[in-house]
C-alpha cells in the first residue's frame, strides 16, 4: 500500500510546483495596441487565478496606460494572451494589430481580462464568464451571473 503512495505523493508535489511557477513568473507585455475606445494589451504568462489577475491590472495599469501612452478616453482594456505569437489573418477568427507590418500582424483571440473602468467609479473586471465589481472604496465583489 505504501509503494502505490509514492507516485501519487511525486505527482501531487509535482503538479503544486509547477501551479506555483505559473504564478509567480512575471508578466511580459508583448505589445499594445489602441483604436477607438479600446486598447488591446497582448502579454505573455498572466497569472492563472482570477484574483492574481485583478491584482496584476491595478498594480500595473498606471504604468501601462503612461509608458504606453495609452488615451485616457478608453472605455476599456482588454488583455489578451500572445500564444503562439503572430500570425497572418486567413479565415480565422483573429486579432490583427495595427502597429504590428502586415501580413503576420495578428494573434489569437484568446482574452484574458477585460478592465471596463465605469462612470460611476466603480470598474468592471471580466475574466471568461465571471464578473467582478471593484467598487470606488476598492471593495472587489464577484456578480452572480
Amino acid at each position: 500500500m505504501k509503494r502505490a503512495c509514492i507516485p501519487v505523493l511525486v505527482l501531487m508535489i509535482a503538479a503544486i510546483l509547477t501551479f506555483g511557477y505559473l504564478e509567480i513568473r512575471s508578466t511580459e507585455i508583448v505589445n499594445v495596441d489602441q483604436n477607438g475606445h479600446t486598447a488591446q494589451i497582448i502579454v505573455d504568462h498572466l497569472p492563472w487565478t482570477d484574483s492574481r489577475r485583478i491584482a496584476w491590472w491595478e498594480a500595473n495599469s498606471a504604468k501601462i496606460i503612461s509608458k504606453y501612452d495609452i488615451h485616457p478616453e478608453n472605455s476599456a482594456y482588454f488583455i489578451f494572451a500572445f500564444g503562439d505569437g503572430y500570425k497572418k489573418e486567413e479565415k480565422a477568427d483573429r486579432l490583427c494589430l495595427s502597429n504590428v507590418p502586415a501580413p503576420v500582424n495578428c494573434i489569437e483571440k484568446e482574452t484574458l481580462l477585460i478592465v471596463m473602468p465605469e462612470r460611476n467609479q466603480s470598474t468592471l473586471f471580466i475574466i471568461a464568464n465571471r464578473v467582478y465589481r471593484q467598487d470606488k472604496n476598492g471593495k472587489i465583489v464577484r456578480e452572480e451571473q
